[in-house]
């Protein structure tokens, strides 16, 4: 249901790509979504190194800046996933080595404003097996015997996955539903003269229902935020907004 509301989404009244991506303020992040090991829906997340100019030290969604304005949505997020997590840009590569397969669900979120004044274009993807065919691939778990992930020195420190429904569990109180994260906080700001809501979710490092195959993935990243006596990935600003 969750990936059919993707492929199904529309802006009703886009405005002109012009406009909402301006040229030399271009970035695109990529959404990675896969089915996890107890069938729930999870998105791949990444931890930038300290040592970065901007956002060092942050979650956040694998992307970055166009390099010219020649560069599609899709052409900046996945140059830059192959980069940052070593995800294949080439479809025949990622089948014959990984035995997987990557599908657009949606090209059509809206345009996102960054601190730094970037405009952020999120584009969302299917990651699976690549024996599995119609609706299977959205309810069998990604086997990843062999996982193309790795740590890029310098701009990563860290791979790993959260369930996509976590972000708006709160609002749905689903019986029975168990966030995975160690607890949840929102903030208002003013910046730009506006009130923007500032959310906060507080993964641990060592989540017990994690998928194996990222636990075989050094997690290099460093002081973390420490919420009840436990170290944690906090999931927060643009990241957390887009995926909510």
């Amino acid at each position: 249901q969750l990936i059919n509301n993707l492929l199904r989404f529309r802006i009703p009244h886009p405005h002109p790509t012009s406009i909402t991506w301006p040229l030399n303020r271009r970035s695109a992040v990529l959404v990675l979504l896969f089915i996890g090991s107890n069938g729930e829906l999870r998105v791949l997340l990444t931890k930038r190194s300290r040592g970065l100019r901007s956002f060092s030290g942050h979650v956040s969604l694998p992307g970055g800046k166009a390099d010219n304005g020649n560069e599609t949505f899709e052409t900046v997020a996945r140059r830059e996933s192959e980069e940052e997590i070593g995800l294949p840009q080439d479809p025949y590569v990622l089948q014959k080595d990984y035995g997987m397969k990557i599908d657009n669900i949606c090209m059509n979120l809206p345009h996102y404003l960054s601190k730094t004044f970037l405009s952020v274009k999120p584009i969302v993807c299917f990651l699976y097996n690549s024996e599995l065919e119609g609706d299977s691939k959205y309810s069998q778990p990604l086997r990843a015997s062999k996982f193309f992930g790795k740590l890029n020195a310098g701009e990563t420190t860290s791979i790993f996955s959260i369930p996509l429904s976590d972000l708006v569990s709160h609002l749905f109180k689903w019986t029975g539903y168990e966030e995975e994260y160690v607890d949840r906080k929102e903030y208002y700001y003013r910046w730009g003269g506006l009130k923007w809501p500032l959310k906060h979710y507080y993964y641990p490092n060592e989540n017990v229902k994690e998928v194996t195959w990222l636990d075989d993935i050094q997690d290099l990243s460093s002081g973390d935020e420490e919420v009840m006596e436990v170290k944690c990935k906090d999931v927060w600003g643009l990241t957390a907004k887009i995926l909510f």
